[in-house]
């Protein structure tokens, strides 16, 4: 049982209390702040409100078992050849849903735009903090992939560093924009449009009027899918208040399309978004993002592949096969 209930990870399928439904909500894990559909402002503020136990569509709240800690001191020790330090940071979790095991396929447009409207306005608020480098927000569903509850939730982090990964990134966009004068995501995207316009094949799944959603030439992972921006935002909180209900819909839209082609299926949902700018100019990093970087939404079903040599091989190598054409 995939979607609907949580267990205890040994295999015999028995229930455990899911944290993020609204009785297990106690009282040491308050809410930062619950807000339904009608608690947005007109300018898309979501207004704090006092919500009964059932009445809120969106809810934060600080994590259980976080992975940073907000009132952790920065602060680094030598141990020799090297450096270690605490966990500074923050971690909250933006529950989607007061109904246990509704996806988010399950959710209307209207929810959706809800809810990056509440990521963007704790993204902001944690910006707030220099000490933060880098936040990522990222959304598991299903048990085989992590998500242990199947309760529709996203995990908000804020670091005191940049990932590797992320600045791997970064940095090869910095050096594209070194050589092309262009943005390297800008291009993937610009690419797609001109093939398809040529009436070739491309992976372009849905464009509006200021979002593009595609699948990447060199993807992964199989149906691997990014929603990017057309216009040039680096950074998700500087994106118009006005775009959130055409992202909720272009989101929608995409998740809707993933359905009908793999039925109910277990994802990883991705937002990629740039660092700090506070902390970037305090190290002297990253002076072209504006120019060099698009955010994106990046949305990864977790398909079992039939050949196991696959996983093994990406395991050994770092190299990702993907037997699904884009």
């Amino acid at each position: 049982d995939l979607f609907k209930g949580g267990s205890n990870g040994d295999g015999k399928g028995e229930r455990i209390p899911c944290p993020y439904c609204p009785e297990q909500l106690g009282s040491d894990q308050q809410a930062i702040f619950s807000v339904n559909i009608n608690s947005l402002s007109p300018g898309g503020f979501p207004r704090d409100v006092t919500l009964r136990d059932k009445d809120w569509n969106v809810r934060v709240v600080p994590a259980y078992r976080p992975v940073f800690r907000i009132e952790t001191p920065l602060r680094r020790e030598p141990r020799r050849l090297h450096d270690v330090m605490k966990a500074p940071g923050a971690h909250e979790k933006i529950i989607l849903s007061a109904t246990h095991g509704e996806a988010i396929w399950d959710l209307s447009a209207r929810r959706i735009e809800l809810v990056w409207h509440v990521l963007r306005h704790r993204m902001v608020n944690l910006y707030r903090d220099p000490r933060l480098g880098h936040q990522y927000a990222y959304m598991v569903f299903g048990h085989h992939v992590g998500g242990l509850y199947s309760h529709a939730v996203l995990n908000l982090t804020a670091s005191p560093f940049v990932p590797r990964k992320v600045r791997r990134e970064l940095d090869g966009a910095h050096k594209w924009y070194a050589i092309k004068e262009r943005c390297l995501l800008s291009d993937i995207y610009e690419e797609e449009i001109y093939k398809r316009d040529r009436g070739k094949p491309h992976g372009i799944i849905f464009e509006s009027k200021n979002f593009i959603a595609l699948i990447p030439f060199f993807a992964a992972h199989p149906f691997e899918t990014w929603i990017l921006p057309l216009d040039h935002y680096s950074d998700f909180t500087q994106t118009p208040v006005s775009f959130m209900p055409e992202l909720a819909r272009v989101t929608l839209r995409v998740i809707a399309a993933l359905k009908k082609c793999l039925g109910p299926f277990p994802f990883i949902i991705s937002q990629m978004n740039q660092p700090n700018e506070a902390w970037g100019v305090n190290r002297g990093y990253w002076k072209t993002l504006d120019r060099d970087w698009l955010w994106r939404l990046r949305i990864v079903p977790d398909l079992p592949l039939a050949d196991s040599p696959y996983q093994a091989f990406n395991n050994g190598t770092g190299v990702r096969l993907n037997p699904v054409f884009p």
